[in-house]
Formats: structure tokens, C-alpha cells, sequence
């Protein structure tokens, strides 16, 4: 059962729309909850930036495909994140080379490495343990290139803390040359280690000494981006013109209720900020009473569709208008589950049932409808 809980982290993310490597507390703007259900959402505030959404399940080695379908009040841009260009040596600390910290006077024969960057490059370093059970204290140390081996750990221009697990740290550096030491807190400490380098733009990473031009960075291919649905799905083999003709029509109603969705989307965004501004019972009680005419229908989605998240509950706030609104949006909140929901099961026609699909799509025209009536009114 384990393996199959799914969660998602939306996280603070620098320009260039590359791929998180690490991920710190204090980037984390929302670390969902992770659980076994089919669909989840998460309906939070964000200020305007870059950020990363990262689908994820509890264990590693899970694999299964994924969609995302992201609602905002406020236009907004999406694609998949970029590839780093990265680049791994293995070596080991071993013998004279086992030369610990700083701290020690033969700090210098720990294995050194040179990087060449041709442009301004925002860096991750990261230095893992390899190929060992053992857990020393390890580090690293950034210096510019003056051209010879480092021998003192004077003024480096990145130093990672020692820690007895993976250590990574994240830097902007100029076009140059500069030196890599990773090491041991301890001197004697015998053990493999895989440096890693991850770069915004190609670099070159060798051994001090080794033919540096030679020792490029590779880049991945991007993979193609997601098609959020597709377009139509062939009939399946012998399935005739009839399947053909199903197919068709199945797909037609997908799209219809696609846009009935989007039209939705866009009045309950609009409803959604008039009651956050709403001060007073007046302006609410009006909108929550068609919203509650409306909750039926949206349950009746809800029976068609695979297992689907509710909001949570919150404590009412003591404020009467507050506590009201809080209500309204949480009904709201609902129907976006649903709402997502439903354009996730229309989006994949080849598996969806073409009755449901024809059910969902009636019922989401008349509430595109219904909406815009209220929408129109407040």
C-alpha cells in the first residue's frame, strides 16, 4: 500500500525554470500531505515568483504516469522544469590522500578538482558517500584557480559543513577556473566519494592535472512536455466504425465539458475574490444560498468520479462574518476538487467511461450556466 501514497511539494525556485536538486525548509511553500487516494489538490496563496511543483510518491522506485491541472486567479505560465548540465567524478580519500580537514597541515593531498566554466553559472556541488557503509564527517571547499594545486584552505569562495551524510551547497560563480577539495572531517578516514557537479550552463570537471577540455559536462534531452489530455486517441484495433464513431462522439463530449470547465474556473475565481473582500453577512448569505442550491450537482459529479479529497475542516473563527465566509469558501474549495476531478477523468477518453463522460459533460454545461448567473449578480 505504501508504495502507491502520492504527495506533491510546491517550492520557492530561482529563474531559468531548472529542476530542484535539493530542497530546504525554508523554500518548501507547501508539502502536501501524502496519502493513497486517486486525486489531490492544494489550494494555497502564492506571491509573485518562480516556483517549482514537484508530484512525488512516499517511496523511491515507484513508477506510474501523472497529470497536473493548475486553476489561478491570476494569469500565469507553466512547463516542465529544465535540465542541469552535470558532470560526476568518483575518486577516493586513500592513503597520503586521506589528509582530512583544514584543520590538519596536510590538508593539500586530499584529491583535487579543477572546474572551467566559460560564462557566469549558477552551481550545485554535492558530495555523497560511495559505495560505503561507513558515515565520516565530510565537506568541500571552492577556491578560484590560481594555477597550481591548493595546498592551504586560505579564503575559498564556498566551504560546505562537514556532516556525516550527503552535503551539497549551491553557488554563482564567473567565467574562470577554480579548484574543488572535497575531504574528510578526520585524517586517516579511508572511503570512496562521488563529486558531483550541476550547472545552468556547460562547464568542464576533471581530476587537477587530467586534460580538462576533454572532461564536458552532458546534458539530458528534455523530455516532451505533457499534453494535458491529448488530443484524440485512435479506435482500437477491429473495434469497426461503430467503436470509431463512439470514440468520436466520447471525445466531442470531453471537449465540451473541458470548456464548461474552464468557463467555471473562471466565475468561481471571480466569486472566490468578491468574498474574501466581503465584509459584511449581506454580502455573503446572498451568494451561499445559491452555492448551496448548486452543491447537489456537484455531488452528483463527485458519485461518478474516482475517490476524491474533501477540504479540510478548520476552526470556525469567532467573528460571525469570518466563520461565514470561511464556510462559503470551503464549499467552494469542494467544488474545485471536483472540478479537477472531472477534467482529469474527461482528459482520458481511451479508458473513460463514455456514459459517465456524457453525464459529466450535461451536468457541468448546466453549471456553467448557473454560474454565470451568479457571477453576474454579485
Amino acid at each position: 500500500y505504501q508504495r502507491r501514497v502520492r504527495g506533491m511539494y510546491v517550492v520557492k525556485a530561482k529563474e531559468g525554470g531548472f529542476k530542484k536538486l535539493d530542497m530546504s525548509k525554508k523554500d518548501v511553500v507547501q508539502g502536501h500531505e501524502f496519502v493513497g487516494s486517486r486525486e489531490q489538490s492544494i489550494d494555497l496563496m502564492l506571491d509573485p515568483g518562480n516556483y517549482c511543483l514537484m508530484p512525488c510518491s512516499y517511496n523511491p522506485g515507484y513508477t506510474s504516469p501523472h497529470s497536473i491541472t493548475l486553476f489561478s486567479e491570476a494569469k500565469f505560465g507553466v512547463h516542465p522544469a529544465n535540465e542541469w548540465w552535470k558532470m560526476k567524478q568518483v575518486g577516493k580519500w586513500a592513503g597520503a590522500g586521506a589528509a582530512g580537514c583544514s584543520n590538519n597541515p596536510t590538508w593539500g593531498k586530499n584529491p583535487q578538482f579543477q572546474l572551467q566554466l566559460s560564462k557566469q553559472t549558477l552551481l550545485t556541488v554535492s558530495l555523497p558517500p560511495h559505495n560505503t557503509k561507513k558515515k565520516p564527517h565530510i565537506g568541500f571547499c571552492v577556491f578560484k584557480d590560481s594555477g597550481r594545486p591548493m595546498d592551504t584552505a586560505f579564503s575559498p569562495l564556498f566551504q560546505a559543513n562537514y556532516i556525516d551524510a550527503a552535503v551539497s551547497g549551491e553557488m554563482e560563480l564567473d567565467a574562470g577556473r577554480y579548484i574543488v577539495v572535497p575531504s574528510t572531517f578526520d585524517a586517516g578516514v579511508e572511503v570512496e566519494f562521488a563529486l558531483e557537479v550541476f550547472g545552468t550552463n556547460a562547464f568542464c570537471f576533471a581530476p587537477y592535472g587530467a586534460n580538462l577540455s576533454a572532461a564536458q559536462a552532458s546534458r539530458p534531452s528534455a523530455a516532451a512536455p505533457s499534453a494535458g489530455g491529448g488530443g484524440p486517441r485512435g479506435a482500437p484495433a477491429g473495434g469497426g466504425s461503430s467503436s470509431a464513431s463512439r470514440s468520436a462522439q466520447t471525445q466531442a463530449l470531453a471537449v465540451s465539458a473541458n470548456e464548461s470547465i474552464e468557463s467555471i474556473n473562471k466565475q468561481v475565481m471571480f466569486i472566490r475574490g468578491k468574498l474574501k473582500a466581503a465584509t459584511t453577512a449581506k454580502e455573503i448569505v446572498p451568494c451561499a444560498k445559491t452555492l448551496i442550491g448548486l452543491r447537489p450537482h456537484f455531488e452528483s459529479m463527485r458519485t461518478l468520479l474516482p475517490e476524491l479529497p474533501r477540504a479540510k475542516s478548520k476552526p470556525a473563527p469567532a467573528d460571525k462574518v469570518a466563520a461565514l465566509r470561511q464556510t462559503v469558501i470551503g464549499t467552494i474549495t469542494d467544488m474545485y476538487h471536483v472540478l479537477i476531478g472531472a477534467r482529469t477523468y474527461v482528459a482520458d477518453t481511451a479508458s473513460a467511461d463514455p456514459t459517465k463522460v456524457a453525464q459529466l459533460e450535461a451536468i457541468l454545461k448546466q453549471q456553467k450556466v448557473e454560474f454565470g448567473q451568479l457571477a453576474s449578480s454579485m
